[in-house]
């Protein structure tokens, strides 16, 4: 079996994380840098004849940017595991206050009691649904600042600061805090994105840098370390709760400790590696910095929609529907198993533990498929599969006799997604147009943010109406159907591939501003033209003279 097909002709499995999908740069599908890659290949052979080609690839082989990306996604995946901690122990501090515990008994069994007007089973989707909002209106906004700046280390930066504060503040989720707390967890989350943004912005850099075959081996390694990260993060975790039986609430401050440290050792790491670049575009004469990110996203879907219309439109429709979902199911699936099941911090962890190992399986069952197959067709099933698995699966488990079957379904899970997302990478580096993969990826990453907020809000609309959460979960799922329709869209796979390979387009220029320059062009000669039109003259004279 042979993972390249996904890997873009890297024969190490890239691994993703369940929770937090890290987004990774398909400038390295492209010869972006021929000289980089020669160097590369060069570096390659040196250390094949001498140094030891593992130490060499641990260390990046000194290149202090690709380090710093590698050591702050420790921290990414410290944080992605703790919130599902958090997440258990706010709907448990919530359910109290509103007074859904039994005497006598430390945990929630009456979900239908309100507390500041929601019930304790929305209050995760409300709050997936505000930062989720928040990331539509400010993600354009920092991404300006990213390009258009010369300061995209500082947003790096400034946006781990927040993070560390933000977790350390969490430590102290309490009776009296929780709901200041889950305020904080919906900021937390927007800036968790632009985080990831920052990091993303400098993989073209790397790229130019080490070359495209080297790229695709430490983009493995990035995804592989936040993965490591998470499940061993995790794994600490459960071993802490079996061995000192914690109640939920000091699970969840024993996770935001471990994050803050986490934080605040490999984010500072990082980022001290991590140089400034300088901008990557002007800002046109007379536009806001503020208003920038969002024409310029405008401009992109215009230009997509109208010029790239067996392919690459459809698939970042249908990409919209199926990361909301996927972000979905993840936060929900939390609500499910502390309201529904009632399974305790341990077992919840050890759901999700379950959960990120089958990751590996998905990855590479995905890629048998999209050998045999092609890579839409292969995204279509793994959709399809993680809408069934979920809407039966979540009936399956709400009436098993032994909670333990709920890691089996937690199991099936996992390999879908593990399926999923680096299948849906595959097709978007297929569907590019080529010299245009470095701001495109950009734009994707913004697509799979922009309805975050939907599946949460049916959930939440559902549980606020006394619906079951078993079929308000149900209904999360079923936003893979609508990405799966907007899938079947797309022309067939080589018409695809033909779109792309040959519709030459510049996506990110206004047309208005072409037209300017067009007739500026027309009207104006350039130097180029004056030497043409002189050079022509003097032909003309010498052959005038020569005539006489």
């Amino acid at each position: 079996m042979s993972s390249s097909s996904i890997n873009g002709g890297n024969d190490e499995p890239r691994v993703t994380s369940v929770f937090l999908d890290e987004r990774i740069s398909t400038a390295e599908l492209d010869g972006v840098s021929q000289n980089a890659a020669a160097a590369a290949d060069d570096d390659a052979d040196r250390n094949n004849n001498g140094r030891c080609g593992l130490l060499a690839y641990c260390s990046f082989r000194g290149h202090r940017e690709s380090q710093g990306i590698n050591i702050t996604g420790i921290a990414r995946g410290a944080i992605s595991m703790s919130n599902v901690y958090l997440a258990n122990s706010m709907i448990h501090l919530a359910c109290k206050q509103g007074g859904g515990f039994e005497e006598g008994k430390e945990f929630c069994t009456d979900y239908s009691v309100e507390v500041y007007g929601m019930k304790p089973g929305a209050l995760i989707s409300n709050i997936a649904i505000i930062a989720s909002v928040l990331a539509a209106f400010l993600m354009p906004i920092f991404g300006a600042i990213i390009d258009f700046t010369p300061h995209r280390r500082m947003v790096g930066v400034g946006t781990a600061l927040v993070l560390f504060a933000i977790s350390a503040i969490q430590i102290g989720t309490v009776e009296t805090t929780w709901f200041a707390m889950a305020i904080l967890q919906a900021i937390i989350f927007m800036i968790y994105q632009v985080q990831k943004m920052a990091i993303f912005a400098y993989f073209p850099e790397v790229n130019s840098d080490v070359g495209p075959k080297r790229m695709n081996e430490y983009t493995s390694t990035w995804s592989l370390t936040q993965f490591s990260s998470q499940a061993t993060f995790n794994i600490c975790i459960l071993a802490c709760v079996s061995g000192f039986a914690l109640t939920t609430i000091q699970t969840s401050m024993l996770s935001q400790t471990g994050t803050t440290i986490f934080c605040m050792i490999f984010l500072t790491w990082g980022w001290k590696l991590i140089p400034n670049r300088p901008r990557k575009h002007k800002l046109p004469k007379g536009q806001s910095i503020l208003l920038a990110g969002f024409k310029q996203n405008w401009r992109t879907c215009k230009s997509i929609w109208k010029n790239y219309k067996t392919g690459l439109r459809w698939f970042l429709v249908a990409t919209a529907f199926a990361e909301a979902a996927a972000a979905g199911v993840t936060t929900t699936a939390v609500i499910f198993l502390n309201g529904n099941l009632q399974l305790s911090p341990l077992q919840i962890g050890i759901f999700f533990q379950v959960s990120l190992m089958t990751v590996i399986v998905g990855t590479k069952l995905g890629a048998v498929v999209t050998k045999y197959t092609n890579p839409v067709t292969s995204l279509k099933l793994s959709q399809l599969g993680l809408c069934l698995v979920i809407a039966i699966g979540v009936h399956l488990v709400q009436y098993a006799k032994s909670k333990s079957r709920t890691y089996i379904w937690g199991a099936a899970i996992g390999i879908f997604l593990g399926w999923f997302y680096p299948t849906e990478n595959l097709v978007f580096a297929q569907c590019l147009p080529k010299g245009q993969e470095t701001e495109l990826a950009g734009f994707f990453m913004y697509c799979t943010q922009i309805l975050g907020w939907f599946p949460p809000l049916i959930f939440t609309v559902m549980v606020q109406n006394d619906i079951n959460m078993k079929w308000a979960l149900t209904a999360v799922s079923f936003t893979f159907l609508i990405s799966i329709f907007f899938l079947c869209l797309m022309s067939s796979w080589p018409e695809v591939l033909e779109e792309a390979r040959t519709v030459d387009v510049d996506i990110f220029s206004d047309d208005e501003e072409n037209d300017d320059i067009k007739e500026r062009d027309e009207e104006e000669p350039t130097s180029v033209d004056n030497i043409a039109i002189g050079s022509k003259k003097d032909d003309n004279n010498n052959a005038h003279d020569n005539g006489h």
